[in-house]
């Protein structure tokens, strides 16, 4: 069990395997965990995850973007790591995004896994996100109750039960109620400043987008990838509604990246 601190929080994280260093992040109300699980079967690199504060194992009221890049920047001072492959799925997808403009010399390549943020705050498709973290300031139940009966959830539980799912697992994930604000000061917050930074970022990246996911929308995939000038776009099978070519795809992909 690995943690390291960061102004005087405990930050958990996880290493695995040899090779070069992939630092891959997870979204937002997840954990290392699933950043772990998309790189499954992935082999020739040392896998580094963590729990940013407020998810999985990892305390602290702390967030943002630049909180959460300055996070990943402090661990690879931690583990002695100068340049790093810096990634992640979503939320994860923007603190590298965030990370490799604070520090561009320390990232040799950037994997952005169905992005949901780039330069505006408060995105509409991240709207029940925002929600579901105001009603669990009230508890628990309270917050079921209001998102079972929320008129976009029942419609994305008709047309896409497993983005529902996903969706409703942010009222049971660890530290759910303790950790609620970070919700809507995530959705809140942005990456990056401007649109135009993008074209200041030379390491070579990878976006992966997919469609028929409503709180990733493809076409913000599409548009990093063409701002972003060593950027190459490749769209895999729905992650909800074909979840096992979803991650071959994207397996298959990443390896190609990285080779």
């Amino acid at each position: 069990m690995s943690f390291f601190t960061y102004q005087n929080s405990a930050i958990r994280y996880d290493c695995y395997g040899r090779g070069a260093p992939l630092l891959f992040m997870h979204g937002l109300a997840a954990d290392r965990h699933q950043a772990l699980a998309t790189l499954a079967g992935l082999s020739g690199h040392r896998i580094i995850v963590v729990d940013m504060p407020g998810h999985g194992e990892s305390a602290g009221s702390g967030c943002g973007f630049t909180y959460y890049a300055d996070i990943a920047l402090a661990l690879m001072a931690h583990l002695s790591i100068d340049t790093v492959c810096l990634g992640g799925i979503s939320m994860g997808a923007g603190i590298a995004l965030c990370a490799s403009q604070r520090a561009p010399q320390r990232v040799s390549g950037l994997l952005l896994v169905r992005p949901a943020w780039l330069a505006e705050p408060a995105s509409p498709h991240l709207d029940i996100i925002a929600r579901i973290g105001r009603w669990l300031a009230s508890g628990p139940e309270y917050a079921r109750c209001r998102l079972e009966s929320d008129p976009e959830f029942i419609r994305i539980v008709a047309n896409n039960p497993g983005a529902a799912s996903s969706i409703h697992g942010a009222l049971t994930r660890a530290q759910a109620v303790s950790s609620a604000r970070i919700l809507p000061a995530m959705v809140a917050d942005r990456p990056i400043n401007t649109i135009d930074i993008l074209a200041t970022l030379p390491h070579p990246a990878l976006v992966i987008g997919n469609e028929d996911d409503p709180l990733h929308p493809v076409a913000l995939a599409r548009t990093l990838a063409t701002l972003l000038p060593g950027a190459r776009y490749h769209q895999v099978p729905s992650r909800y509604l074909a979840p096992k070519a979803h991650s071959q795809a994207l397996l298959t992909q990443i390896q190609a990246f990285l080779a």
